[in-house]
């Protein structure tokens, strides 16, 4: 073979990876924060494969077919190169485009992208493994196919969690439930402990909720409703059955199984909203405020008299200086608040009747709270709800 053979490929190769890394700059020009995608390289390749394996020489012809190309390639290569290094060496410089033509770079920087020869071997990949799982199932592919539930991977995605059996006992419409299992994506529950897990418990805890599956696939992802076949769910169930219109499923999940009893959300969330509107904060607060809360309780829930019932009383009572010791502290670690509503404990512990937070809202402090126990004569708990109401101005309460 003569050497153009070698050369022609040699030539090609090293063009269209040229031609690849100034269209991918011209992109890059006017996104600063793109990468380069990697089907760009695969294009190249698969081109300059293409032009390795074409025809040298055509039948009957005396020269080469590919010269002329060769010689074009050469030129085109060799004056952008020179280019090139002009401008890095700052020798040339390049006005900046115009607004029009900028759009004209920015149409042409996404020509690559709209070619991707990997897509092909990539989906089947990723289709394999989906494959290979049901061709070893015949029958529970075809049982899930009854019922309703459809494609390779929506069967290997619903059969990995529930039997055929246990997909018609939760009584969901098979794309309803496939659609809500495929939203954990594509990176799959290599991170997810699943020994655990109960579909039985699980379908129990959403029938006895009574939601219509509508609500599940709106308002949770499926790696959130996972917990319900592991975790206690009494406290979900009274959430959702409630049908509160402030509480939607995703709410039911994060404080029904994070430890709020029911019986107490509605006085937290009335005593948060009053404390955010005179505080004047944001509603996105309520939810970070909320999270403090139950950070509080799994370490020192028994510092509170009647446990949560307690601390939602403080709350109520002191909600503006809970927002103001928040925002001064921020969201991480334990807030000073705290301290000083655990150091009412002593004072619980002797008068039971009485939520200590009520003596705090009278203006009563804690020496003054033991000192009136000592002497025998503890006010009423109404007098101090008297005394707590004349002082409900909440920018005379400090953190």
């Amino acid at each position: 073979m003569s050497w153009l053979h070698w050369l022609a490929p040699a030539v090609g190769v090293v063009f269209l990876g040229f031609l690849w890394a100034f269209v991918d700059g011209t992109r890059r020009f006017t996104n600063l924060h793109r990468y380069a995608p990697i089907d760009g390289v695969v294009l190249v390749l698969l081109c300059s494969v293409g032009y390795m394996v074409w025809p040298f020489d055509g039948p009957g012809r005396h020269r080469p077919v590919l010269l002329a190309v060769d010689v074009v390639l050469l030129v085109l290569l060799v004056a952008g190169s020179v280019v090139a290094v002009l401008a890095w060496l700052r020798v040339l410089t390049f006005p900046a485009l115009p607004p029009s033509r900028r759009e004209w770079v920015e149409a042409l920087g996404t020509l690559p992208e709209l070619i991707a020869p990997s897509a092909p071997a990539v989906a089947l990949w990723r289709w394999s493994r989906p494959a290979w799982w049901c061709l070893r199932r015949p029958r529970t592919w075809r049982r899930l196919r009854r019922l309703g539930v459809r494609g390779v991977r929506g069967v290997h995605l619903v059969g990995q969690w529930f039997t055929p059996d246990q997909v018609a006992r939760l009584g969901w419409a098979g794309p309803t439930l496939q659609l809500l299992v495929d939203t954990v994506g594509r990176r799959g529950w290599h991170d997810v402990d699943r020994s655990g897990w109960d579909a039985g418990t699980f379908i129990r805890t959403v029938h006895a909720a009574g939601r219509p599956s509508g609500d599940y696939v709106d308002s949770a992802s499926w790696r959130t409703l996972f917990r319900l076949g592991v975790d206690d769910t009494t406290e979900f169930v009274r959430y959702a059955a409630a049908r509160d219109p402030r509480v939607d499923l995703d709410v039911a999940l994060r404080y029904g199984l994070g430890g709020i009893p029911y019986d107490v959300y509605p006085t937290l969330h009335r005593a948060l909203d009053s404390a955010l509107d005179s505080a004047g904060a944001r509603p996105a607060e309520w939810q970070r405020l909320l999270d403090q809360l139950v950070v509080e309780a799994t370490g020192g829930l028994d510092d509170y008299l009647d446990g949560w019932t307690g601390l939602a009383a403080w709350v109520e009572h002191d909600g503006a200086a809970y927002v103001e010791s928040l925002r001064r502290t921020g969201h991480t670690g334990a807030l000073p608040i705290f301290e000083r509503w655990r150091s009412w404990r002593p004072v619980a512990t002797r008068a039971p009747d009485v939520q200590p937070a009520l003596w705090s809202a009278a203006g009563l402090s804690v020496e003054e709270a033991l000192a009136m126990l000592d002497a025998g004569a503890p006010p009423d708990g109404e007098v101090l709800a008297g005394l707590a109401a004349l002082r409900a101005d909440p920018g005379s309460h400090g953190a």
